[in-house]
């Protein structure tokens, strides 16, 4: 973290995205210096305050975070339901999120699957086949949500974006999360959907096209999307003189994370470009 203006900052404040409350526990926290966890909804971050920083001066942060995965639902019967089950509260919410996105020919797409049946395993497994069928996902490419349904390929955003929406047209809460997982002993940043049942939120990578287990260890969720823009660094200062510069910078230098499975240890690292 950097002051890269040439006039002093005050209370200084950095907000980071720590991890999802609704996946894991907090065991233990430390830093150097050490912040103050902050939990909002679905998500908790790491506060960092400085009463100033001067021109030019930069600080380093170094922090350690050790979660417990909370037990996850067994997935046997969560789609054992019929989506007229589903509560007219939530579909009208997902609906009216739904609506500004899609396109004429998604809107049938979603009307044709449900007058072929209203299971929601069954749904799922039609919407996926859709995709699979019309949009190509390429994992390397970046992502344009909002243009995905004006092609016919797409990055892993893109294809949960896709999923998501299809989803919402047919009053089935969906929503992103943000994370990780580790892949040969590489950590790749990662997006996928997860699907509310009634056994709770329910995992799926619509990239691949399969459903995650939720008990695995080696995907890692870390920020539940909402549409809320959440970013993953925020800042807040004051500056003592009037400056059209902005001041402090914040940027990411590396990512460990190890994960414990069956008594066996998994670990990723990635490393981030730093603005220099």
């Amino acid at each position: 973290m950097s002051n890269v203006s040439t006039v002093k900052a005050v209370n200084v404040l950095i907000k980071l995205i720590a991890f999802s409350p609704e996946h894991y526990d907090l065991i233990d926290y430390k830093g150097d210096p050490l912040g103050r966890i902050r939990f909002s909804r679905e998500n908790a971050f790491i506060l960092y305050s400085f009463k100033n920083m001067l021109p030019r001066e930069k600080k380093e942060i170094i922090s350690q975070i050790y979660l417990k995965r909370k037990i996850r639902v067994n997935v046997t019967d969560a789609f054992d339901i019929d989506i007229s089950e589903i509560s007219y509260k939530m579909k009208k919410k997902a609906l009216n999120a739904a609506y500004i996105y899609a396109t004429r020919r998604i809107r049938r797409v979603a009307e044709r699957i449900l007058r072929k049946t209203s299971n929601l395993l069954e749904i799922e497994w039609e919407i996926i086949n859709f995709l699979q069928r019309n949009i190509k996902c390429n994992k390397n490419l970046s992502s344009d949500p909002e243009t995905i349904f004006f092609r016919n390929y797409g990055g892993v955003k893109d294809l949960v974006f896709a999923f998501n929406i299809i989803n919402m047209l047919m009053g089935i809460p969906a929503r992103t999360i943000s994370g990780f997982v580790i892949d040969d002993s590489t950590l790749k940043k990662y997006f996928w959907s997860e699907i509310f049942t009634k056994r709770g939120w329910i995992p799926v990578d619509p990239c691949v096209g399969v459903f995650l287990d939720p008990n695995n260890p080696l995907w890692i969720p870390i920020k539940v999307e909402s549409y809320r823009n959440i970013k993953e660094i925020e800042t807040e200062y004051k500056l003592v003189k009037r400056t059209i510069r902005k001041a402090i910078s914040v940027f990411l230098s590396k990512i460990e994370i190890t994960v414990k499975m069956n008594n066996k240890l998994y670990s990723g690292q990635l490393e981030l470009i730093s603005p220099g």
